[in-house]
């Protein structure tokens, strides 16, 4: 299992669990000979994800509108928002030998 402790960014600290594992996926994502690779394929490119956190507010609330969700999302993206700033960009900052200036792994 892919698990925050067991790589490069053993030191993410962060309060709902998420920055360590997407700091972890970035990192293993970068790794030609990462063993996550077969994964990664089979999940494919970034830019194919379909999840209504990736979509704009008007298609949010066209094709969900009323059902609560569009409210969740923009709740979840605050969330993330903030522990971006507070806790992965510090992370990323600290790791230059693993992430670019632009927080891009490897």
């Amino acid at each position: 299992m892919l698990d925050a402790q067991d790589s490069a960014l053993s030191d993410a600290d962060e309060s709902s669990g998420w920055t360590a594992l997407i700091l972890a996926l970035m990192y293993e994502m970068a790794q030609p000979t990462s063993p996550w690779q077969p994964y990664f394929e089979f999940v494919g490119p970034l830019e194919d994800l379909t999840h209504p956190h990736f979509w704009g507010e008007a298609e949010l609330q066209r094709l969900l509108g009323g059902t609560g969700v569009p409210e969740s999302v923009q709740s979840d993206v605050l969330m993330m928002e903030a522990e971006y700033e507070e806790l992965a960009a510090p992370i990323i900052n600290s790791h230059p030998d693993l992430f670019d200036a632009n927080g891009m792994c490897c």
